[in-house]
């Protein structure tokens, strides 16, 4: 095989929430909107009780804030 570490890379191992939360810089979180919000001190298991084109539209909004490019032009 020409790229014997390519496997690793495609199919990586799963990582446990202590092991994100240390990925975590103070004031960051990883949101899961379907299962838990995970910040670096702790996580919060939350039931959304939204369909899935309900929990969609609000998420939309959320995403195009994430986008660098849009919040440049916006500002």
């Amino acid at each position: 095989m020409d790229f014997p570490d390519y496997a690793v890379l495609s199919n990586p191992l799963r990582l446990k929430a202590k092991e994100i939360q240390a990925l975590l810089s103070g004031g960051e979180a990883m949101m899961l909107f379907a299962l838990a919000a995970l910040m670096r001190e702790n996580f919060n298991w939350q039931r959304i009780p939204l369909g899935a084109e309900a929990l969609s539209q609000k998420v939309a909004p959320f995403r195009r804030g994430l986008d660098v490019g849009k919040a440049s032009a916006a500002a």
